[in-house]
């Protein structure tokens, strides 16, 4: 009685009911808050109540919970991904079960440490920050569709559930970012945009309150409160954490694993440093971003090296334990065929092949489009005041401070006198400046070093070493925001006027927050009237002109069209799943049609045009005209944005759908089973085509057809090995004669010579019955042969017996017209 009247007690009271709620409620919105809680936060509680010297303070307790919670998770649902066959929530409950109890068992037997609350002259504006913060980010988190990059995330999550086990490897950054909704969803039963976003805006959250509290430690509440603001107002930290994507992941790891080095550095304490090491190399295992945080975090563990001799034991351990975890995803990804992808698309469209260049316009214009023109001057003047504040006090070094800062403001006001020959040297004023900087901090205020570095190498890195940084720089904006807090700190001690300070800072909340809440909390409708009127409206006089992104860089922005309900409309039979669409992304819909792929031919049997019809090319209008009649029209925020064309000849008149009635419909079904049963035959076979392939069954539109109407075919397969050769299948209908024949690739758009061990596909074929074919019962014959020498492949039956090399599928009726 004594063990459940503990915090351990009730602790392990509150996972188990968690628990039950997440296996068997029936109310989404409870299992996706049991979900919440078992993924993100009891287990990393688990472990630091079993932890004797586990920090007290709550809300670090909170932030490390949140921090250990996504790591071990993450790497849980990664090392289950590598078992062969399908994931279920069976897996995903043996795992929570094996992360959470072990160390429930160990705290249980022990006298809970009593836990240190915040003083409220620090915890209530804190709770107004992240109240702000919150606001910014989760109100109409889950309106937009996703973003063709969240479906390349979501599907490959798809893939992994399905039993794919190698789709962990296809994608081109770290596998973190699909792991994550991968086990939202396998918890909850169920996945939709916002519950898909929920976590990473959690992220950004608990990113935002670790900086908040490091800083608060170093220079007290108001340099903390400070930087917590300017990360809350942050664009690239409120975009990132509005979408499937691994920004917010990285920063928040990659936050609590330098602050726990620098408290290691700070207090001695051992223990810090294995949090830090698990927390940098989960932040590797969600983006190679992180690898800029490593020179930092180098510079961390030599001065614990050096000034704590005790720890250095527990320094090459932890660092081993965090090379282990790295390893044991990225050297089967280095041996994957995906990684030469990979390496092509970092050095051909992200790093370059030069050795320098000079991104810094580049970098500010993106920060003006996420986060206004008032958002970065800021966090230059206030990093101006660190530098001034730490200047060193001999002549000569501030001279030279003041050359560097004068020469770095040059590559940003004359580019092109930085471009030597095939060499930019913009670099070299920055890296000046980064030193001088970090080297009087270190000689003022020995530790402080560590935020100028923080900021400054990331930075580094975007701003000068890769061709192409885009985004990326959001990495730079914790260490930033830091820094700034520090020169906030500074600034208030020595200004007089402080109420007039006060005041300018409420202007700059509104200017910052007022732009991004007017870009990124719109329908998309009010989204493109503002657009269309900006240039006329005191926004344009505020803010300058409209962002002009490319669509692919739109993140965070409202577009919602309607595929929720073609796709529902397609599962339940109401329209033909063989389609093509125009005007967007060809991902996306796939994804809203449940995996769906799309048709295999020029002229499927259902076209959704998702763009006004008089900008389409000629030719798709007259195809149109010629081929196919109007089936309806999907309706979202009471406009027409999807108009689907079926190729029957009759039909119902074309009828008016709305995506706010069917939205609720397509996300009851959006359960890891539905998503996961595109490569599921309704007629099943197991039969062996060689060494190459096993063909598990196929589907049929019908197996009674006219002379001129087309019998539709979905054969499904999946590979044994690579292959050299490209084979062909042929289908047959009728032998000898052979009355309507289709020779294809066995799956469209992937040549056997492009499969992997493995790997399951679906091929789509088309059989017209001539005009003067007799009425009968005629064999559907399939079968697998090499194009350059005719030879066919031998057909083995389950238990391994030749069965020839070619297969009946089936008897079709063709009858008279």
């Amino acid at each position: 009685m004594n063990h459940l009247r503990s915090r351990s007690g009730w602790f392990l009271g509150l996972w188990a009911l968690a628990m039950l709620v997440a296996g068997f409620g029936g109310w989404f919105p409870a299992r996706a808050a049991a979900a919440t809680l078992l993924l993100f936060f009891l287990p990393g509680w688990a472990w630091l109540e079993a932890w004797p010297a586990a920090p007290r303070r709550v809300l670090w307790r909170l932030v490390l919970a949140f921090s250990l919670s996504l790591s071990l998770t993450g790497l849980g649902t990664l090392y289950l991904a590598y078992l062969p066959g399908p994931l279920t929530k069976a897996h995903l409950a043996g795992l929570l079960a094996a992360i959470t109890l072990p160390p429930v068992l160990i705290a249980l037997r022990r006298r809970p440490q009593p836990l240190e609350w915040p003083a409220p002259k620090f915890w209530i504006p804190l709770l107004l920050l992240l109240l702000l913060a919150a606001g910014l980010r989760l109100p109409m988190l889950g309106y937009a569709e996703f973003h063709e990059d969240e479906v390349e995330v979501t599907s490959l999550a798809a893939q992994t559930l399905g039993g794919t086990d190698y789709a962990v490897f296809l994608h081109r950054k770290g596998p973190l970012q699909m792991l994550v909704p991968l086990s939202g969803w396998l918890a909850a039963d169920r996945i939709t945009e916002g519950w898909a976003r929920f976590p990473f805006a959690l992220a950004s959250l608990m990113g935002l309150l670790a900086v908040a509290l490091l800083v608060c430690r170093v220079a007290g509440p108001a340099a903390g409160l400070t930087a917590g603001l300017l990360l809350a107002l942050n664009g690239y930290s409120l975009v990132f954490g509005r979408i499937v994507q691994y920004q917010s992941l990285v920063a928040v790891l990659g936050t609590v694993g330098l602050a726990a080095l620098w408290l290691a550095l700070e207090e001695g304490r051992a223990g810090l440093v294995w949090l830090a090491s698990l927390g940098l190399a989960v932040s590797l295992l969600a983006h190679y971003d992180a690898l800029l945080y490593l020179p930092v975090a180098a510079y961390l563990a030599w001065r614990i090296w050096q000034q704590h001799p005790a720890v250095r034991s527990t320094l090459i351990a932890a660092a081993s334990v965090g090379v282990i975890i790295v390893l044991s995803f990225y050297i089967p990804y280095l041996r994957d065929p995906q990684f030469e992808h990979t390496r092509a698309y970092l050095v051909e469209s992200r790093i370059g092949t030069d050795w320098l260049y000079n991104n810094l316009r580049t970098i500010h214009k993106w920060d003006r489009d996420y986060d206004s023109r008032f958002y970065l001057p800021v966090l230059w003047g206030l990093s101006a005041v660190v530098l001034w504040h730490y200047k060193p006090a001999r002549r000569l070094w501030q001279a030279a401070t003041i050359l560097a800062l004068a020469t770095a403001l040059s590559t940003i006001a004359w580019p092109a006198v930085w471009q030597v020959g095939l060499l930019n040297l913009a670099l070299l004023p920055w890296l000046a400046l980064l030193l001088i900087g970090a080297a009087a901090l270190h000689r003022r205020h020995s530790g402080y070093e560590f935020f100028w570095l923080w900021w400054g190498v990331p930075l580094a890195g975007y701003a000068f070493l890769v061709d192409d940084p885009r985004t990326h720089i959001y990495i730079a904006y914790p260490g930033w925001a830091a820094v700034a807090g520090l020169g906030a700190s500074i600034l208030w001690r020595q200004v007089r006027l402080r109420s007039a300070l006060l005041g300018l800072a409420g202007l700059w909340i509104l200017l910052v927050g007022g732009y991004e809440v007017t870009l990124f909390q719109r329908t998309e409708p009010a989204f493109n009237r503002l657009r269309a009127e900006w240039g006329d409206s005191l926004y344009q006089t505020v803010y300058g002109g409209f962002p002009k992104l490319l669509p692919r860089a739109r993140f965070g922005y409202p577009r919602r069209v309607g595929w929720k309900a073609a796709g529902w409309l397609m599962a339940n039979g109401q329209l033909p799943a063989d389609f093509r669409t125009v005007g967007e992304d060809f991902s996306v819909p796939i994804w809203y049609a449940f995996e769906t792929p799309r048709s295999c031919y020029t002229d499927p049997d259902l076209y959704m045009i998702a763009q006004p019809l008089e900008t389409l090319e000629e030719a798709t209008r007259r195809q149109l005209a010629d081929r196919y009649r109007p089936a309806g029209t999907i309706f979202a925020d009471g406009e027409p944005r999807i108009r689907l064309f079926v190729k029957e000849a009759d039909g119902p008149p074309p009828a008016d759908y709305r995506l706010e009635d069917l939205a609720p419909r397509f996300d009851a079904a959006a359960t890891p089973a539905r998503f996961t049963q595109h490569n599921r035959p309704q007629m099943t076979l197991n039969a062996r085509f060689g060494e190459t392939a096993t063909f598990t069954g196929f589907d049929l539109s019908g197996q009674r057809v006219k002379p001129g109407e087309t019998l539709s075919v979905y054969l499904y397969w999946q590979s044994l090995a690579p292959s050299q050769t490209r084979y062909r299948v042929f289908v047959h209908l009728g032998e000898n004669p052979v009355w309507s024949q289709h020779d294809d690739d066995p799956v469209c758009r992937l040549p056997t010579t492009e499969w992997r061990a493995g790997q399951q596909g679906r091929g789509h074929f088309r059989l017209v019955p001539p005009p003067d074919m007799p009425p009968g019962d005629y064999p559907l014959v399939i079968g697998l042969y090499n194009p350059d020498t005719f030879e066919r492949l031998p057909i083995f039956d389950a238990a391994g017996q030749p069965v020839g090399d070619s297969l009946t599928l089936a008897v079709i009726e063709v009858v008279a017209p």
